[in-house]
């Protein structure tokens, strides 16, 4: 059961404003069938990984709005995600990518609701995971 994440943005840690988070590992699908095939062919391409987590939005200093707003179409900045906020081991890995924001809502909500913002952070490479 996922109930004490931690998520560490641009060395930020935010985890006590998590609401959900999905840390997705994606490889394209290559069509790689060639003529006389009797069926399709498929090759796996590059990765294409994310992170995406839903905050409790807050704008007080060193909170989510002030980590995230300046973020905005920078390049360059490291996502953690570990399961449990304790130490990394191999039954509590971690997943580290250096990722852009290429869309950030800063505000959203309805009277008498909680603001919240959801926020896909797209690796720039791969998603690294570590036990150590």
């Amino acid at each position: 059961m996922l109930t004490n994440a931690q998520v560490t943005v641009n060395g930020v840690d935010l985890s006590n404003h998590v609401d959900s988070v999905e840390v997705q590992t994606n490889v394209d699908d290559v069509d790689i069938t060639a003529m006389g095939a009797s069926a399709h062919q498929h090759a796996p391409g590059l990765r294409n990984d994310k992170i995406t987590v839903n905050f409790l939005q807050d704008f007080a200093a060193s909170s989510v709005d002030a980590t995230l707003f300046p973020l905005l179409g920078n390049t360059g900045f490291t996502v953690k995600v570990v399961p449990v906020n304790t130490t990394v081991s191999t039954t509590n890995p971690s997943y580290t990518a250096t990722c852009v924001l290429f869309t950030y809502s800063p505000l959203s909500g309805k009277v008498g609701e909680r603001s919240d913002t959801s926020v896909e952070f797209q690796a720039t490479g791969l998603i690294v995971k570590a036990t150590t």
